[in-house]
């Protein structure tokens, strides 16, 4: 593809993220919270499913408007993504995901990226061109490849659905908008960059954004793990017993892996930052390396996040992450608007924007969270320290000489957090069994 189509593909990518949070956190993590509490009754899985595909029915309209105004990148590439949208509204993961098993979610989450990548890689292989629609009609085909597998059954569920009467939009708003404003944040950087008219400074800041979500599902990877077992004890870590000890070692040893991996991947893009945006990206711009590094600095305090905020939900705080969310997410897309205003499309600085807003969102919802978990106080503060570290060193290797030291020094903090891991990522791998046990 060429620099202009690469770029409008990742806008509709970015387009489509947004609205599959808009329409899945809130309904699927009450959802799972419901069923691992064992308060799932076909009322309320008719008005959770009914909330879903009345956010599908909002979301829609507001696709095909921002792909004719090419903010979406086009309106070609943005169509098929409105399509898996409508599929993935009765796509059902939580269920089995709040029962502790979360194999259709993971086989989705793999197939939707390996199908795309084999199919790119086919095309380069037989010398064709990718076309822009590819990309969402690739989504639905897994999507519905996913629902045959597990034999799922989407017109049962649209059935109770037209059957509720109303819905818990209250609870789904409050657990949804937070994620809604991050995921916003991230793909803000692309939807400016595109709407300015510089598709192609959006697909490289895109594709850095890429790389910086993929360590970031890593990262949901160890929180969502953790989640149906925080949920199924509603009174969560404040009754002070040894669960609560229990859940608290847990949450330690998932915010130590979230380091290890993002202060090992920030140090290898430091080091190789413009091999790897040859690579991936086709650019070796001094300005692409250095939104590669920036992106993928955020990354820790975004795992932080995932982890600080599955916490709240998870325990039935998640009003106190509105404010945190709202006020990254303003500070994010204000700074990039101020950025094309002031110095033009500048991918550079996009990142440093999002960067900030990461940080900003982290450090609230950290005094959030040691206001709420005593116990999880030394954890969360050690895991803002090292987010902290991790993202002065990123800055400071963008000063030339210092740059093969910060790396290093960013490799030194990863092998620090995996020694101090040591046996307890044993631990870490067994704690779900018995919640799978007893289901």
């Amino acid at each position: 593809m060429s620099a202009e189509e690469f770029g409008t593909v990742l806008a509709a990518q970015s387009l489509y993220a947004v609205l599959q949070i808009l329409v899945d956190v809130g309904t699927a993590n009450l959802g799972a919270r419901k069923v691992a509490r064992d308060e799932l009754t076909d009322e309320v899985r008719g008005e959770i499913v009914r909330v879903r595909m009345s956010l599908v029915l909002a979301a829609v309209p507001v696709a095909v408007v921002l792909g004719v105004l090419h903010v979406s990148g086009s309106l070609p590439a943005t169509l098929p993504f409105v399509v898996a949208l409508v599929l993935f509204g009765a796509f059902n993961v939580w269920v089995p995901y709040g029962a502790g098993d979360a194999r259709p979610w993971a086989i989705y989450m793999f197939g939707r990226s390996g199908l795309l990548a084999a199919v790119a890689a086919g095309c380069v292989l037989l010398g064709a061109s990718f076309p822009a629609p590819l990309a969402g009609l690739l989504e639905c085909v897994v999507l519905i490849g996913v629902m045959v597998m597990f034999g799922q059954r989407p017109l049962a569920d649209l059935r109770l659905a037209r059957l509720a009467r109303g819905g818990p939009w209250r609870t789904v708003l409050s657990i949804g908008a937070p994620p809604v404003m991050a995921q916003s944040s991230l793909a803000a950087g692309t939807f400016i960059l595109s709407g300015s008219g510089s598709p192609a400074a959006a697909g490289v800041f895109a594709a850095c954004v890429r790389l910086l979500t993929g360590l970031n599902a890593i990262s949901g990877i160890v929180a969502t793990a953790l989640y149906p077992r925080l949920a199924q004890r509603a009174g969560g870590a404040e009754d002070g017993g040894g669960e609560a000890q229990a859940d608290a070692a847990l949450v330690t040893i998932a915010l130590r892996l979230i380091a290890l991996l993002a202060a090992v991947a920030t140090g290898i893009c430091v080091l190789a930052g413009s091999a790897i945006t040859t690579a991936f990206i086709g650019v070796s711009s001094s300005r692409a390396a250095v939104a590669l590094v920036l992106t993928t600095a955020a990354a820790l305090p975004l795992g932080n996040i995932i982890m600080f905020s599955y916490q709240l939900v998870a325990r039935g705080h998640e009003r106190d992450s509105l404010m945190p969310f709202s006020l990254g997410a303003l500070a994010t897309i204000g700074s990039g608007l101020a950025t094309v205003v002031l110095v033009g499309p500048r991918v550079d600085v996009m990142a440093g924007a999002l960067l900030a807003g990461a940080l900003l969102s982290m450090g609230l919802l950290a005094l959030r969270i040691r206001r709420r978990s005593a116990e999880l106080a030394g954890a969360v503060r050690a895991s803002a320290v090292a987010a902290a570290l991790v993202v002065l060193l990123a800055c400071a290797s963008l000063a030339g000489p210092l740059r093969p030291a910060a790396g290093v020094a960013l490799l030194i903090v990863g092998a620090m957090t995996l020694w101090r891991l040591g046996p307890a990522l044993r631990e870490f791998a067994q704690p779900f069994s018995r919640l799978r046990g007893r289901r």
